[in-house]
């Protein structure tokens, strides 16, 4: 398919999303893997990865023109797809399906008796970074040191738009910083949506602070976007040296 596109346009650039996670989990995810089957799990890690590299080479081996591949991306709308219920469980006595499946090893690091509270979701934080710096960093090697980004679901937050004083224990407040996981020799920049100029302008001024890349799109179906076609339109086509 790439290379009849690229006859009627040589030109053409491509972006290509990785999915290596299928048939490596639980039935709570759809047998997709976690980030804590990757860490637990025996030979998740190593089948991820290997499929990871596969894919990058089906790509880069079968497409006419590999320098025409910008980047990669691991999945898309993170942190779910690789993650389990864990940002959206408030209860502290309730323990998110994904930790309960690895809790004896989880309370090496927590303790025997932790709960589900701040420092337990800012460790989830830091193990999900963690994964996903291991795998960006195999996909800048294997890639021959391609752009990579990291495409997290623009209706969650990081730590760098929390509040002062505000408490972590909330929905969709993933509990990490940008910093932690856009990095040299990790990963370039991320997914900017515009889906409003809100949301458009706060990963814009991240982006511009930091000089790191970033990649959008434009979504045609209304039922996608919180703004009007005319704003995405407008807000898409922003020009940023």
């Amino acid at each position: 398919v790439y290379n009849r596109q690229l006859r009627l346009n040589p030109r053409l650039k491509y972006l290509v999303r990785l999915w290596p996670i299928n048939n490596l989990g639980w039935k709570e995810n759809r047998y997709k893997a976690t980030f804590l089957d990757y860490l637990y799990k025996p030979g998740v890690k190593e089948k991820l990865l290997a499929e990871t590299s596969r894919q990058i080479r089906l790509v880069l081996d079968g497409i006419d023109r590999p320098e025409n591949v910008l980047g990669f991306t691991f999945l898309e709308e993170l942190p779910g797809h690789f993650a389990d219920n864990g940002l959206v469980v408030r209860d502290p006595d309730t323990l998110p399906w994904g930790v309960e499946k690895y809790k004896d090893r989880i309370a090496a690091d927590l303790g025997a008796n932790f709960q589900w509270d701040e420092r337990a979701r800012l460790w989830w934080g830091s193990q999900y970074a963690k994964v996903l710096n291991e795998i960006n960093s195999h996909i800048k090697r294997e890639s021959g040191d391609k752009w990579v980004f990291i495409w997290l679901q623009t209706n969650h937050v990081t730590l760098d738009w929390a509040k002062e004083g505000e408490t972590i224990i909330r929905r969709k407040l993933v509990p990490f910083y940008w910093r932690d996981v856009i990095r040299p020799g990790v990963a370039d920049g991320f997914f900017a949506y515009p889906n409003g100029e809100f949301i458009w302008n706060r990963y814009l001024a991240l982006a511009k602070e930091n000089n790191w890349l970033f990649f959008s799109q434009l979504m045609q179906r209304g039922g996608g976007r919180l703004a009007s076609w005319e704003t995405s339109i407008r807000l898409a086509e922003t020009r940023v040296p």
